[in-house]
């Protein structure tokens, strides 16, 4: 109890709080607009010329006017106004009942003639105004005898026919300082009041325009937003019509109806074309109207079921009628009957509120608010048209009553938001132990099934060839059958899926260029050993499509092998156009095709299109489910066939449009273009000399950037966009490892796979595919292609790191074996050199002890140089591997004589090179080149710096080698002791570095020139 009156308490004192503020608004709003106090109009008179009037100020000419009632004066007749004897003075503002009345008959039907006349000040505007509130119910303003403004064309003869309501002003020329102001009034139409009822006011043609303007802008504002939100209502409720939030329809009528009495009350914008009476019962249609949608609201916003709700709307219906039938003079007579109606829906309103409180709806509190700000906007109105006070019109009442509804729904509609959560998640969760379900009895059968398929393909894999050819026939038979019913039980899956419509597509923008081409590569391995070609007719530059890249896929694949069943030889094509803003995607095959009468049943479920389907395998859920996710892309699909021609499927898809696939701009780490690669490459070789790298290739950039924050934190990931991209880092760099996603346009990851091999062995430079299919072909294509490894998508981050990890490693115990190999090279150089170097220098003790000295310090040299610790690394400076050779190069000169010339070209030395690289080259240039021929020859050894790499070279004029013998030292077809070691290593070693290997330029009996370039990225640094 104590709880419900501490809750009591906070909503009077809330209510309390709201009134008190819209109080102080609305008397801070009075102050600053209300006129200053003004002198009087006295006798007919007023005398401002010691005023000034400014165009930010207008000045009431309240006060006694002469009136005469009964009598229309024309300014032309100004001297007989002297001798009027009916003359009187009236209050203006006022009715003019008393006045206009006789003794006999009291009426505020009639017509007369106002006069004031006004002094103006000496320095006078150019243009002034007269402005009046209201007038009933027309009139006719002179100055001076000129006409300024008529409103509804005042008549002495009765006639009702006024059509504007409202304020209404005129503008006259200041010619003189004395005016004199006559205004002809009639009113046949009010029965509340005639004449004269609110102030006028006089300023300058500025100020007048101005006030007129800022009270008409107020409430034409307000009326807008009230129109405006009434439309965004109306489309919350077409839209959700399901959820029958009819609260939003009757809120849509209640803004509709209140912005409509707002621009038909007070300044009247909309001067509509019917009579002044018409007007009048418009808007108290209007005021009724939304006092009775307010509590229709409630009812549904709150689901109130009462019966007074009906009576309520019969009461209003009622007086609806009656103010259509009655006469406008006899309304008075009802507006008993009006009041009661406010009162009784008021009442409505704060019943139902309170126990919505009580039930504890503390949202509810907002129709007290409503309640409060309506009330109060009533009140004011009232008070201020009886007190005649003259100031722009006032909008926050209204607008604080369309804020406070709006907040109301916005309340309740967090309440059913939350509610669809809650339940979302219960179905959720009932979804999530269905998927469970279906997925342990999936598992279930496909354990059994890859047991039965195993044993049979283990026994046919039997050599002893022990099996009769009956029982071989039948094993295969078996597995046959068994990887058929493999494909049926997924087909079975994805069909009853669809059919619940849970199958939820992860759509984005995908080039189909890729998934196209990696569908057609994965079905050569299929179509093995059938004479069909494969085709992809689809243009680079086709635009992007929004769809699922995975069911893309399974879309294409259960197409082209369908194609395939049904095609013995010929041609089966991919081909993709723009129809009608869809992009419309064919596979053709010219196979056997299919009569007329199959085409209407081509994708019901369990439906054959041959009578020997069967023996090609399948049931006819390829096509459903074809058909199925087509549609669910909001797509469609069709087939044209003819009998021994061939077939073609066709199915549309929409486009990404403004998400269209384009080459992304490449930013931070994952995209940057080729001067700020190269300048990001050196800093990550300085700052993570220790850190594997890794060449990252998918077309998405989605995918990219999931994959490397995988990655980055252990090791250098470089990005690559497409596969002639990726290529070409792989041929320019050194990497640890590539990654590389499938289904690529122009180049697929399997196209990609087979030219690194071109260029290293599978141990040399491992690659990862990641692949959305982990089918068996798909597998299988993966592994003919080159690849090490796989990862299915989406990608499980445990399984990525640890492949990569166990890939790298494989990349590093290789490359371990090659250093290896450089020092057994550098071990072996030693001992076929060393006797002949002794024995040249001990014979040069003899004869010349100078030489001996010299050629023992480059001899020592030599040694330190190739036992040197650097040439375990990977590169060392070109300085170093020059004074190796140098040394090496002046031992055998001391030893062969004239018959060994060396030339020195060298334009930089500023550059890293694989150790122990130029030496054994030079070596081999020496020995088996110029030292081949009796009179010996010359050796060249350039260094030449170009735009983007250092290109060196060794050039000997010795006896050459023939074109065979070339192409078989660099392929390494040549045994070890036929090649040798330093000329393979040193290729080998080149390859892996730079992703180029040795060039050699050889032709017999002219010499031979081995070179092999370094890119400037790979220059050395400070």
């Amino acid at each position: 109890m104590d709880k419900r009156m501490l809750s009591k308490k906070k909503i009077v004192l809330t209510v309390s709080l709201f009134i008190a503020a819209l109080t102080i608004v609305r008397v801070c709003w009075l102050n600053y607009f209300e006129a200053p106090e003004h002198i009087k109009v006295e006798k007919g008179f007023l005398d401002l010329s010691d005023w000034n009037i400014t165009d930010k100020q207008t000045f009431s000419l309240d006060g006694d006017w002469e009136f005469y009632p009964g009598q229309f004066i024309q300014p032309s007749t100004i001297d007989e106004w002297k001798q009027q004897s009916n003359k009187k003075f009236i209050q203006v503002p006022s009715d003019w009942t008393d006045v206009l009345s006789s003794d006999e008959q009291q009426s505020v039907y009639g017509y007369g003639t106002y006069r004031l006349r006004l002094l103006l000040p000496a320095d006078a505007h150019s243009l002034y105004g007269l402005r009046f509130k209201e007038v009933n119910s027309a009139a006719t303003v002179y100055v001076n005898g000129k006409q300024v403004v008529s409103y509804n064309n005042p008549n002495q003869l009765g006639e009702v026919g006024a059509t504007q309501r409202g304020p209404f002003y005129g503008l006259f020329p200041y010619t003189e300082q004395h005016l004199d102001i006559i205004v002809h009034v009639s009113n046949y139409d009010s029965f509340r009041q005639g004449g004269i009822a609110q102030s006028v006011v006089i300023g300058s043609g500025q100020g007048i325009i101005k006030e007129s303007d800022q009270s008409i802008t107020l409430q034409l504002v307000v009326g807008i937003i009230y129109f405006l939100h009434s439309i965004y209502a109306f489309f919350i409720y077409y839209t959700n019509k399901k959820v029958k939030q009819k609260a939003f329809f009757f809120y849509g009528l209640l803004l509709l109806s209140t912005a409509f009495t707002i621009l038909l009350d007070d300044d009247v914008v909309i001067q509509l074309p019917v009579s002044f009476h018409i007007s009048h019962h418009l808007l108290w249609i209007g005021f009724m109207s939304n006092l009775l949608l307010m509590p229709i609201i409630i009812t549904y916003l709150f689901t109130i079921k009462s019966t007074f709700i009906r009576y309520l709307i019969g009461f209003y219906i009622a007086l609806v009628g009656v103010f259509i039938i009655i006469p406008y003079e006899k309304t008075l007579y009802i507006m008993v009957f009006v009041a009661i109606f406010y009162l009784f829906s008021l009442l409505f309103l704060l019943y139902h509120t309170n126990r919505v409180l009580k039930k504890g709806y503390d949202e509810a509190i907002f129709i007290l608010l409503w309640i409060a700000s309506y009330t109060s906007n009533i009140a004011w109105g009232v008070a201020i048209q009886s007190g005649g006070i003259n100031i722009p019109y006032y909008p926050f009442d209204y607008l604080v009553s369309l804020v406070v509804i709006v907040v109301l729904l916005f309340k309740q509609h967090q309440k059913v938001v939350l509610l669809n959560e809650q339940q979302a998640a219960k179905l959720q969760a009932a979804d999530q132990q269905k998927d469970v379900f279906l997925a342990n009895t999936s598992h279930e059968l496909r354990n059994p099934l890859h047991g039965i398929i195993t044993i049979a393909q283990t026994l046919l894999q039997d050599r002893d060839d022990k099996l009769l050819k009956e029982n071989r026939h039948s094993l295969e038979l078996l597995v046959s059958v068994g990887q058929r019913m493999t494909l049926l039980l997924n087909d079975l899956l994805d069909v009853k899926r669809l059919k619940e419509g849970i199958i939820r597509l992860d759509r984005k923008s995908v080039r189909i260029q890729g998934v196209a081409l990696g569908v057609l590569d994965l079905m050569r391995y299929v179509i093995d050993g059938k004479n069909i070609k494969l085709q992809m007719n689809i243009a680079d530059d086709f635009p992007a499509v929004y769809a699922d890249e995975n069911r893309l896929v399974q879309i294409l694949f259960n197409l082209i092998e369908n194609a395939t069943k049904f095609t013995n030889e010929g041609t089966i094509a991919v081909d993709a156009s723009i129809q009608k803003g869809l992009a419309s995607v064919s596979v053709t095959d010219t196979g056997i095709g299919l009569k007329a009468e199959m085409i209407n049943t081509l994708f019901e479920p369990y439906g054959q299109l041959h009578e020997h389907t069967v023996s090609n395998g399948g049931i006819g859920l390829g096509l459903v489910i074809c058909k199925e996710l087509v549609e669910l892309h909001g797509g469609l699909i069709s087939a044209a066939s003819t009998r021994g021609k061939g077939t073609t499927f066709t199915f549309t898809l929409p486009l990404a449009n403004g998400k269209e696939h384009t080459e992304p701009e490449r930013s931070e780490v994952l995209f940057v273009h080729t001067d700020e690669k190269i300048q990001l490459q050196e800093q990550l070789q300085t700052c993570n000399a220790n850190k594997n790298r890794i060449l990252l290739v998918d077309d998405d950039p989605v995918n990219l950037r999931v994959v490397c924050a995988l990655l980055e934190s252990k090791y250098v990931v470089t990005t690559a966009m497409s596969g002639k991209e990726a290529l070409e880092q792989v041929r320019t760099h050194e990497w640890d490892l590539v990654i590389s996603d499938v289904m690529m346009p122009v180049m697929s990851g399997y196209e990609l796979s087979q030219h690194i091999r071109k260029l290293y062995t599978i141990s040399e430079l491992p690659i990862l595919l990641l692949t959305a299919r982990s089918q068996p072909q798909d597998i299988f294509m993966g592994f003919q292609a080159g690849t090490n490894d796989y990862v299915s998508k989406p990608v499980d981050a445990i399984e990525l790191q640890a492949r990569v990890e166990g890939l790298i490693e494989l990349k590093q115990s290789v490359h371990e074996q090659l250093r290896l190999e450089a020092a057994w090279l550098q071990a072996q150089i030693q001992p076929h050199f060393l006797f002949n170097t002794l024995n040249t220098i001990a014979a040069l003790a003899e004869i010349d002890p100078k030489r001996m000295l010299k050629l023992l310090e480059e001899f020592a040299s030599y040694l330190q140089k190739s036992f040197n610790v650097l040439n375990t690394s990977s590169l060392v400076p070109l300085e170093n591997e020059l004074q190796l050779t140098r040394s090496y190069v002046y031992i055998e000169q001391e030893r062969f004589g004239d018959r060994l010339q060396v030339e020195w070209d060298i334009d930089t030395e500023a550059i890293d090179v694989p150790p122990l690289s130029l030496q054994p080259l030079v070596e081999n240039a020496i020995r088996h080149g110029v030292l081949k021929r009796i009179e010996g020859g010359t050796v060249c050894v350039r260094v030449k710096q170009y735009a983007q790499y250092v290109e060196l070279s060794i050039i000997d004029n010795g006896v050459g080698m023939a074109r065979e013998k070339v192409d078989a030292l660099l392929s390494d077809q040549l045994s070890s002791e036929e090649r040798g070691i330093g000329i393979s290593n040193t290729n080998r070693r080149c390859k892996q570095l730079f992703g180029k290997g040795l060039s050699i330029v050889s032709e017999e009996g002219r010499g031979t020139t081995i070179s092999f370039q370094i890119p400037l990225q790979l220059k050395k640094s400070d």
